[in-house]
């Protein structure tokens, strides 16, 4: 409508067409007052837009029908009283000259649910749409119809957070016009089979790309960078969370001209950033490359782009930041370098520098020494997570006054002591545990303003701070969450206190030394989720629990109650009232929740049925429960862990619990019978630990056992199982504890060696058995984990089971006793018990190669020949039991030089000559070399021959023997606490660490 215009000079313009040869001004004005009327005309024409076409609000009404909405959504969509124009309709956008429907709004929010069977098909009637917004819309894991790519119009597509699975349709790449497309899932399980270059091939004008968690093929790992690059120079911003890239970043990605955003995050990236990835002239905002495998050091250059606010590379262990004396101006809001090793002086020279910080996470890495003052400088900060570093010592109490923008403080994890520093008003969530602080809690900590405040596990004793939760104020108050666990508050506390904060969703006040009670037992509240109660002294089931809808999480364990389970006690996700002396019968309504431990009670009879099968771990041991397995476990379809040891269960095994995704089975100290069932189906995938022990099982080790590929735990002893050794059990690769014991088991072991076999084994006991033949030294020598010990491996799977919240243990003759050994300590016992059986034969001189075994018991066997004086090898040796078997010659001096050596039994064997004399074995009693008739010197009565030794240890000997014993004892204490103690910080780390934390929640 507007006409071209030919302007000759700035005083002579005029519309084209009109005669070039017209001399007159007056024309001239004319026709330029004439061009300005048609303009006026045409912008007056185009302010009124065209109204809705009824085929277009015809198509609308039909997606609707298709749709289940929430909370009115869409309620403008026709019907009574409505308004009839569907371009003015939520969520519509119109074409103002033509009335055609051009955009589509429909994203779900958290609040606001749209769902559906299936994207509506009515939607690909809408020929000219532009934009299509489903992000967040559940449709049932449907596919993506290939439909979509006949709209080809379509220049922003979002179907990010949708609940969509399958294929993506190839049909998409047809759509030539695309800006901005995000085909994130909500739950993953979108996949591209094309590779990705050939999928984006079309889309030349796209400028924003978000893949997260769709799985594609590449062309080529190691270029796909630049293969994208090429492919969409106009990228502004590029997504690609955890889609399992793999190789190294190639510069190409960085180099595009336009590129603002990249996020690479949770992916398996290696390699270094080099310097030349980030040109000065870079518009990059956001940089995004945490949870990665990159290494080497973090560029100084990306702190020196004109234009970077976001920077993330939390979780790459391998990398290294060397820190800058003198940083130049630098625009970082948010800056994450979790888990990275720090080289400088982060907070005193470096970070104080960046003034416009918001955001700063520096948890997991190595930060140590006090929290400077200088933290004060960064007066815009809203986010601080300094959580599980190595700082210590007191806070100043006004360090955080002056950040007044501060919401969110994260310390936890650390060793900082002394009072609580103050914290501005403007704080919402505060997480201190696992410090040493101690005194009163400051008044700063306004429960009116914070929502979440975590001071478990700290040094807090005395009378319980009932000041911070009076007050009338409270009723507006916007705690949420409230953690006081695990420190020593004393005295007796009314629960119903806490009914003035109408907001709070999760409240703990375990293991201090309170006595918790409730006044009023009708006492309620209102959005009560999780309440944890553990060791206050509760002596019946909380009554106002009769009338609160039932909870996400409930805590009573360790306390005395002594009744029988209600039935209105149920909860929907994690019920422990382990640890009490609970007694009867078992409602099935308190098995309707995801977790349930009822261990450590005296309950005696479960349901024959349940209406539920949410359940996924499910703990009753130590109890007196009587009967069959329950038949009802074959239905709960989610179940991963079953923990029904140490009661009476009768019968046989359910076939169905070896065919179903269990990963924890601990049916151990019952009275169960029958052979064991064969693994098949969902538990090959899924079964790690494995103990049936302590029963009355018969017949032979189901072959099946040795496909299941995740097992890690098998403790069989103490049955009466039959057969061979089950060497197909060798090619289990996470194999690392297998106990055999007190079966009737039999047969040679005729093991060939394979340095591939048993890999991960730590504890081997075949013990009590019927086995015979050659000493099976191959077996042994395939044990690769005890040649190099890897304790990070060891510890890596305890953290793994640890997930599950269960605990294992295994009872093993270790120093002359029977000890239990639990949990961790398991995996740090490198222990091998081949006593008790018919074996013959000599111990071969390769025994010294396990150099990392610590417990060797081959007792009671028929072993013949001398003991091996590579047996010097074994330097990390701290009991060796070779009594009651037909062992001659005479004992090897290099016994006598292992250090760690606690307990040794030779007894009972043909052993001849002189007991060697060393500070080591001077520690030994009588009864380690008794039943060798023809052994002489200390400990034993009998003398040697003068010329073979001296009938008495040298006072110089026994003076350096005193000494030494002193020094070891010292050593050993020394070397025991600080392993233990990395080995428990290690656990720890694995299991609270953020690392394993799932992107989602």
């Amino acid at each position: 409508r507007r006409l071209p215009m030919v302007c000759e000079t700035r005083r002579s313009c005029r519309p084209a067409g009109l005669s070039m040869l017209v001399p007159s001004i007056t024309t001239t004005i004319m026709g330029c007052l004439l061009l300005l009327l048609l303009l006026l005309v045409s912008t007056v024409d185009g302010v009124a837009s065209a109204s809705c076409l009824s085929s277009q609000a015809s198509i609308l009404l039909r997606i609707k029908e298709d749709l289940h909405l929430s909370n009115g959504r869409l309620s403008s969509w026709g019907g009574n009283g409505n308004e009839s124009d569907c371009c003015l309709w939520e969520g519509v956008e119109c074409d103002s000259h033509t009335g055609y429907i051009i955009g589509l709004e429909l994203d779900a929010t958290i609040d606001i649910d749209i769902a559906g069977s299936r994207i509506p098909p009515a939607l690909f009637d809408l020929h000219l749409l532009q934009h299509l917004d489903l992000s967040g819309c559940d449709f049932n894991s449907s596919t993506i119809p290939s439909q979509l790519g006949q709209l080809t119009h379509l220049t922003h597509l979002n179907l990010s957070r949708a609940w969509v699975s399958g294929k993506v349709p190839y049909e998409i790449s047809n759509l030539s016009n695309l800006v901005a497309l995000d085909l994130s899932p909500l739950l993953g399980g979108l996949e591209i089979q094309e590779d990705l270059e050939g999928f984006v091939g079309n889309f030349k004008q796209l400028k924003y790309l978000h893949l997260n968690f769709v799985i594609f093929n590449l062309r080529n790992s190691q270029e796909w960078g630049a293969n994208l690059a090429s492919a969409l120079p106009n990228l502004r911003s590029l997504s690609l969370v955890g889609c399992d890239l793999e190789g190294s970043l190639t510069p190409h990605i960085f180099m595009l001209p336009h590129l603002q955003a990249l996020d690479l995050a949770y992916n398996e990236l290696q390699g270094e950033l080099m310097p030349s990835f980030f040109p000065s002239e870079s518009k990059l905002q956001s940089l995004r490359l945490s949870q990665n495998n990159l290494s080497g050091h973090l560029p100084i250059e990306i702190f020196e782009l004109p234009h970077l606010k976001v920077l993330d590379v939390e979780g790459n262990d391998l990398l290294r930041v060397s820190l800058p004396t003198k940083l130049p101006t630098s625009k970082l809001e948010i800056l994450n370098l979790g888990g990275i090793e720090l080289l400088g002086d982060l907070f005193r020279v470096w970070i104080v520098n960046l003034t416009s910080l918001v955001q700063l996470e520096l948890s997991y890495t190595n930060l140590s020494g006090s929290l400077p003052f200088s933290i004060a400088n960064l007066t815009d900060l809203t986010h601080l997570d300094l959580s599980q570093t190595r700082l210590s010592g007191c806070i100043d109490s006004l360090l955080f006054a002056n950040l007044t923008r501060l919401t969110y403080l994260d310390l936890s994890k650390n060793t900082f002591s002394g009072l609580l520093p103050s914290l501005p008003h403007s704080i919402r969530i505060v997480n201190l545990n696992n410090n040493n602080f101690g005194g009163p809690i400051p008044n700063s900590y306004n429960l009116l303003n914070i929502e979440k405040l975590d001071l478990s596990s700290n040094s807090f004793v005395g009378p319980f701070p009932f000041s911070l939760f009076q007050g009338p104020s409270f009723a507006q108050s916007l705690l949420e969450d409230l953690d006081l666990s695990n420190n020593k508050f004393d005295g007796y506390l009314d629960l119903g206190i806490f009914t003035n904060f109408k907001k709070l969703r999760s409240l703990s006040l375990s293991r201090n030394n309170l006595t918790v009670g409730i006044d009023n037992p009708t006492l309620k509240f209102s959005r009560l989720q999780d309440l944890s109660l553990a060791s206050c002294n509760i002596n019946q089931f909380p009554r106002f629990l009769r009338h609160q809808m039932p909870m996400d999480g409930l805590d009573l364990s360790k306390n005395r109650i002594t009744e029988e389970i209600p039935q209105w006690l149920n909860t929907f996700g994690y019920l422990n009232i382990s640890h009490n002396m609970i007694t009867g019968f078992v409602p099935g309504t308190v098995l309707n929740g995801d977790l349930v431990d009822l261990s450590y009670n005296m309950l005696n009879s479960l349901p024959n049925s349940l209406s539920f099968n949410y359940l996924q771990s499910f703990s009753i041991k130590n109890n007196s429960v009587t009967g069959e397995i329950p038949a009802f476990l074959c239905n709960l379809t989610e179940l991963g862990v079953v923990d029904f040891s140490n009661n009476k269960f009768s019968g046989q095994i359910p076939t169905c619990i070896f065919n179903m995704s269990l990963a924890n089975v601990h049916l151990q100290n019952n009275q169960l019978q029958g052979q064991i069932p064969e693994v098949t189906g969902k538990a090959r995938d899924s079964l790690d630990i494995l103990d049936l022990s302590d029963n009355m099982l018969e017949g032979h080790i189901p072959k099946s056992l040795g496909h299941c590929k995740w097992l890690v735990f098998i403790n069989l002893g103490k049955n009466k199982l039959s057969g061979d050794f089950p060497s197909w059990l060798s090619k289990l690769p996470k194999l690392s504890i297998l106990v055999l014991s007190s079966n009737f088991l039999s047969g040679a072991i005729n093991f060939s060696f394979d340095k591939t076999a048993f890999q991960g084994l730590l504890m081997l006991d075949i013990s009590t058995n019927q086995f015979s033949g050659k000493f099976p030294m191959s077996l042994l020598l395939s044990l690769n984990a005890m040649k190099t010990f890897d304790i990070s491996h060891a510890l890596w799977d305890v953290a793994l089971l640890n997930d599950f919240g269960t605990k294992w243990e295994v009872a093993m003759t270790i120093k002359g006793e029977t000890l239990s050994y639990q949990d961790e300590n398991l995996f740090l016992m490198n222990t091998i018990d081949l006593s008790n059986n018919y074996f013959e034969g000599e111990i071969l001189e390769e025994i010294g190669d396990l150099k990392w075994l610590q417990a060797l018991r081959i007792s009671n066997n028929k072993l013949k020949g001398s003991i091996p004086k590579n047996f010097g090898g074994l330097q990390q040796l701290e009991s060796l039991d070779l009594s009651h078997n037909h062992l001659s010659g005479e004992i090897p001096e290099e016994l006598s030089k292992l250090n760690f050596l606690e307990y040794l039994n030779l007894s009972y064997n043909n052993l001849a000559g002189r007991i060697p004399q060393s500070p080591q074995f001077s520690t030994f009693d009588h009864w380690s070399f008794e039943g060798n008739p023809s052994l002489c010197g200390p400990p034993l009565l009998l003398a040697c021959e003068a010329n073979e030794s001296t009938t008495s240890i040298p006072f110089l000997v026994l003076k350096q023997a005193n000494e030494e014993r002193m020094w070891k004892n010292t050593s050993v204490a020394l070397g025991f606490g600080v392993g233990f103690g990395t080995a428990i910080s290690f656990s720890f780390f694995l299991n609270n660490g953020r690392g394993f934390d799932i992107f989602w929640r």
